[in-house]
This record gives C-alpha cells, sequence and structure tokens, in this order.
C-alpha cells in the first residue's frame, strides 16, 4: 500500500514494543480495542529493518553510502560501495537494482534512485589508484578459476588479495565473459569493463585466454597442476524454442547475436524482428536490433507483466526506444519459404501457478524478417564430467555443496549461474566472494566456513547527518525522485553510445538526501517517560502508538515477554509501539519529548564473510 500524503502512510503488521510505562490512571491518547500481536526486535528484525541492505546479494551498506553523496562525500561513498561489491562502477551501469524494489521509500511515493547515486559515487569522485596490493606474504598457493564473468572476477580479486596466485583460463579472446559477450555497451561501456580487467592484472591475476577448460585443457589436468580449482562458467548455452520454422534461416540465438553485436560482427537482421522473451536478454536483444537499424521490433512473453522479476525500468527504456511488448502471447509457428517471413503468434491463458494454455481464436500474423530467440540459458559443462566428480542437476545446473561450495572433489569449487542458472550479476559477484572465503579457507587448512558466515558486532554511526537533515529542515518525505536523462534512440550502428546520462553532484545530493536511513531506529527509555502522548500526535506518518497494555498479545518468544506479564500486575499500563514501516526517520517525536525518554541512534550489525587471516587493505580503485 502507497501513500503520498501525510497522515496516511502504509499500514504494516510489523509492530515493534518501544517500552511498558505504568500510569496512575488511563491517559485520554490511549488506544483500546483488539489484542495486538507486537514484537521486541531481535538482530533479525534490525537486519531487515534496513531493506535495501537487506535485498542485496553483497550486503551492500546502502544507507550509509547515500548519506556520504548527501554530503557531497563521492570518495566515501565509492568506498564504502566497493568494500562489499568490488566493482561498483561497473554495477552502477548494470546492477538489476533489488536494493530499489525492497526500499522503504516506496512506501511514500517512489524508491531512491539507488543505482544511479551508485553511479554517482563512481563518476564524481577524485579516487584514482593504478592498482590493488595484495597480501604482503603470498601464500604460495595456486587456484585455477574457468571463466571470466563477474563470480570468477570477483573470487580472482578477493584470493589474489589473501595472496594466493590466481590464474583465470577464458574460452573467448578477451576477458570479461557474459559481461562482454552478453550485455551491450551502449548499457555497459567497454572502457569501464576494461578498467576493471587492468585492475585485477595489476593485482597480479593472470588471465591464460582462448582456452577452453573440458577442450583445450582437461579439468583433471587443471586440477593435478593447481591447489584450488573454481568453476565459475556462467549459463553460455541458450534455450531453443521447440515450434515449427525455428530452424529457418533468420532464426537467431539470443546469446549468439548479443554475442556477435558485442564482437562488432555484421548480423543481418532486417527492418522487422521479433524477439522471444521479454526478460533482460531479451530487451538487450530488442534495443540492440533498433540500433542496427530494425524499423519495428516486437517482444512477447508467455509471463504476465506483473510475474515479471527483474527490474521494470530496463522494460520501460526498451518500450520508450520503439520496442513492442506483449505479455501472455508466444509464437505458435515461425513461418517462412528460404528464411523467416512471419511469425504466428498465440495468446495465452493462465499463469501465476496455473497451467499456461494458449487461446483458442487468439491467433495473429506478426510480418518479420528475424526471430530473436532469448528464453533462457543453461551451464555447459558436459566436457568437465569424465573422472573430475562434476554432477549436474535435472536442469543441467552443476551440483555443489551448499555449506563448502565443492564440487565432486575436495579441490574442485563452484560458483554463479553454473550452480543457480541464470541471475543478476550483482548476485554472482556476491556468489563468488563466498566461494573464495571457502576456498582461502581450505586452502590455509582451516576447514571450510559457511559462505555467508557473519561475523556480528555493532559500530557507532554519528547522527552528524541526521542532525543537519533536522537543521534544514528540507521536508525529504516530499521530495520526488530526481530524473535520469535518458538519450534519444542513436542513429544507426549507435551501439557504443549510452542510453542514459548519470546525474550531476547536485541532483546526486538531492536524491540522496531523500533516503530514509533506516539503519536509524527510535530508541525508548521507559524510566523516563511520562506517557504524555506528545510523540504519537507529532508523528507525520502515526507511527507511533499508545495502547492499553491488556492489548498486547505476543513478543514471538523474546525476554520481553516477562516485562509484559509484569505490566499485566499493573493497575494501569501503557504501552509504546511503533510500525517501523512507517517511521520516516524525522526525529520530530524526540525533539518533542519533554524528558528524553525517546532517543534515535543506530542498531546496525555489520556483516563481513568470515575471514581467517587479515590481508593489507586494498585501495579503492574506479
Amino acid at each position: 500500500m502507497q501513500s503520498n500524503s501525510k497522515g496516511n502512510g502504509p499500514t504494516s503488521p510489523r509492530l515493534r514494543l518501544l517500552g511498558l510505562v505504568q500510569t496512575d490512571s488511563s491517559p485520554s491518547h490511549l488506544q483500546h480495542g483488539r489484542p495486538l500481536r507486537v514484537i521486541s526486535g531481535d538482530d533479525v528484525y534490525f537486519e531487515d529493518n534496513i531493506p535495501c541492505k537487506a535485498a542485496c546479494p553483497a550486503g551492500t551498506d546502502v544507507p550509509t553510502y547515500i548519506a556520504a553523496i548527501a554530503d557531497g562525500k563521492f570518495d566515501e561513498a565509492f568506498a564504502v560501495n566497493r568494500a562489499a561489491n568490488l566493482f561498483p562502477s561497473l554495477l552502477c551501469h548494470i546492477c538489476s537494482r533489488p536494493c530499489e524494489a525492497a526500499c522503504r521509500r516506496r512506501l511514500i511515493d517512489e524508491p531512491v534512485a539507488i543505482r544511479d547515486l551508485k553511479r554517482a559515487a563512481a563518476e564524481h569522485g577524485s579516487l584514482r589508484v593504478s592498482k590493488l596490493r595484495p597480501a604482503a606474504r603470498s601464500t604460495e598457493k595456486r587456484v585455477a578459476i574457468v571463466g571470466s564473468g563477474p563470480a570468477g572476477l570477483a573470487a580472482a580479486l578477493d584470493l589474489r588479495e589473501r595472496g594466493h596466485s590466481v590464474k583465470i583460463y577464458e574460452g573467448a579472446e578477451q576477458p570479461g565473459g557474459m559481461l562482454r559477450l552478453a550485455i551491450p555497451p551502449f548499457r555497459l561501456p567497454r572502457e569501464v569493463l576494461v578498467r576493471q580487467i587492468r585492475m585485477l592484472e595489476a593485482a597480479g591475476v593472470e588471465f591464460i585466454l582462448k582456452t577452453e577448460v573440458g577442450k583445450d585443457l582437461p579439468l583433471a589436468s587443471l586440477l593435478e597442476e593447481s591447489d584450488a580449482v573454481l568453476l565459475a562458467l556462467g549459463c553460455a548455452r541458450s534455450a531453443g524454442l521447440k515450434v515449427p520454422g525455428a530452424d529457418l534461416p533468420g532464426v537467431h540465438s539470443g546469446l549468439e547475436f548479443m554475442r556477435q553485436v558485442a564482437l562488432g560482427q555484421k548480423v543481418d537482421i532486417g527492418p522487422r524482428v521479433v524477439v522471444v522473451g521479454a526478460g533482460l536478454v531479451g530487451m538487450d536483444c530488442a534495443r540492440s536490433a533498433l540500433r542496427l537499424g530494425a524499423r519495428a521490433v516486437m517482444a512477447c512473453d508467455l509471463l504476465g507483466e506483473e510475474e515479471m522479476t527483474y527490474d521494470p525500468i530496463e522494460r520501460l527504456i526498451a518500450i520508450s526506444e520503439g520496442t513492442i511488448v506483449h505479455f501472455r502471447a508466444g509464437p505458435k509457428a515461425i513461418i517462412g519459404q528460404e528464411r523467416v517471413e512471419a511469425v504466428e503468434m498465440v495468446r495465452f491463458g493462465g499463469g501465476n501457478g496455473a497451467p499456461r494454455t494458449p487461446i483458442a481464436g487468439s491467433e495473429w500474423t506478426y510480418p518479420a524478417d528475424s526471430v530473436i530467440i532469448a528464453i533462457g540459458q543453461s551451464p555447459e559443462i558436459a566436457s568437465m564430467r569424465d573422472g573430475t566428480g562434476v554432477m549436474v542437476d535435472e536442469r543441467g545446473r552443476l551440483v555443489r555443496d551448499a555449506l563448502s561450495y565443492q564440487a565432486g572433489s575436495p579441490k574442485l569449487f563452484a560458483a554463479g549461474d553454473v550452480c543457480s542458472g541464470p541471475s543478476s550479476v550483482i548476485q554472482a559477484i556476491a556468489d563468488g566472494r563466498k566461494a573464495a572465503a571457502s576456498i582461502d579457507a581450505f586452502l590455509m587448512g582451516e576447514g571450510h566456513v559457511k559462505p555467508d558466515a557473519r561475523k556480528r558486532d555493532l559500530f557507532n554511526w554519528t547522527l552528524h547527518r541526521h542532525e543537519q537533515r533536522r537543521r534544514r529542515q528540507d521536508e525529504y518525505d516530499s521530495v520526488g525522485r530526481q530524473p535520469v536523462t535518458y538519450l534519444p534512440l542513436p542513429d544507426k550502428d549507435g551501439l557504443e553510445q549510452e542510453s542514459e546520462v548519470g546525474y550531476s553532484p547536485l541532483l546526486a545530493s538531492r536524491e540522496a538526501q531523500r533516503c530514509l536511513q533506516c539503519q536509524l531506529t527510535i530508541f525508548h527509555t521507559p524510566s523516563r517517560c511520562i506517557a504524555c502522548g506528545r510523540c504519537a500526535e507529532v508523528c507525520p506518518y502515526r507511527a507511533l502508538s499508545w495502547v492499553d497494555t491488556r492489548r498486547l498479545d505476543s513478543l514471538d518468544g523474546s525476554k520481553e515477554a516477562v516485562a509484559l506479564q509484569e505490566s499485566r500486575q499493573w493497575q494501569e499500563g501503557a504501552a509504546l509501539l511503533i510500525d517501523d514501516d512507517r517511521c520516516i526517520r524525522c526525529g520530530l517525536c524526540t525533539g518533542i519529548c519533554p524528558t528524553q525518554a525517546l532517543d534515535l541512534q543506530p542498531f546496525w550489525l555489520r556483516h563481513t564473510v568470515a575471514r581467517h587471516r587479515e590481508a593489507e587493505p586494498a585501495l579503492a580503485v574506479r
């Protein structure tokens, strides 16, 4: 539920008990009614209470870097980003924005433009470092990584910083994997990718190109000469389409089409193109086709629009450029004599758990010169299975141990899409880092650690920036999302021209000020409280409420349940509750409290993948 007006915020079942206060009489502001199920809040609750950070696969410290941008500290913001996801200069162009889908600001108007702020941190800072410093001493351990996509690159950087010798084996002529061969340059500028590769080379990572492990080099041989091997192959095989005419000339695999586009090869697609599949790869194919000169591009997908799980902004951009998208529709047959001439389309019913069935009489014919199939990908690992213990599941994905990331042999590990199936770049990076932690523990004889093992400790976060917000009285909750400039569709062969322009420093600071800073949390000291009710009265989104203690139903097994039982012995008792989803962290309640019983403080768990040795800190680079 969304709301754009104060006092009518989102509803939520997440009511947290702030404190219990004994009263001599029932205050007039005390709310009565049905029992309320409340919680007192534990580590998991407060972790989830920072939804952007919880949604990021890499655990990026989103509120901190946004607060830094609000203060114009772009270098600090960039360093915070790099600490979690390693490649902010790359991710700021292509991240799938799971943080924005989770952003609490969306309950007021629109999510904070988190990815665009990441780009501002990368573009407007002054940090320029030519290389990384690896660990002070070499471990003399040799790690081979198969695949130079995001999972492989992330694992390589972490392992190199921990002192291990790292070689990456790549079958293509240039490193980057799907980053280079599946994402068009108008979305990910090639100079950005090249800088990341050079960064790894400067750190001592060695790239072995045009070498396909399993064909040019047996995996068994690689295992013999290495102390550990990581398979980070990704999903490089496109799924086929089983309809009549799918073998006609003019029918292209989505990944092969994008590979040809990435390598600058000539692709004859004609003026009319149908893209089967409206996911991220499908939208990249459609946008690339328009830039190659197609006059009419139509994309279709069996899923309904509400079932699509990826970032809708990419689809909206494709539509704004001229792509027509049909949901719950797909090809019944591809028509043509010597090559593609048209596609017979049909609409589908069902979905959302129900079987998808073609709707009789809904067929129509769409003229086409080319058809691009982008309906899914799978790994190519058949050539690596002989004698290595590698196993695959029923969907062709590599099977690994969920705890150790080992894949059939003590020295063999796996990470990324080869295990999960097609995912996002940020997910692959996070998975590569977890694999690196497990490999490091294995190499150093310390046993395997759970890849997502975390060191939990509280740290201080000053309220300086929040105090600035209060002094500015900038009405941040009413400021709309700052627009990003999207460039018009370029002329033919405009594949290299980037499609959007990042924020200026001023716009970035303005957008960053919209962040609610969800790591800030209201705490209550009952011994100071006089239950006057002013805090609830001043709350602009009705996040605070005072209720009779007899309405409290449960504290989910918390130790506060003892206090709850004691409160029921009072003649009169009041409980202060907060709906953390409604709270916009404005601090009005803390400012009006006459006894300073309320305080706005961070409750933040620092999450770091378990490490067994401290490597020399790496320098932030762009």
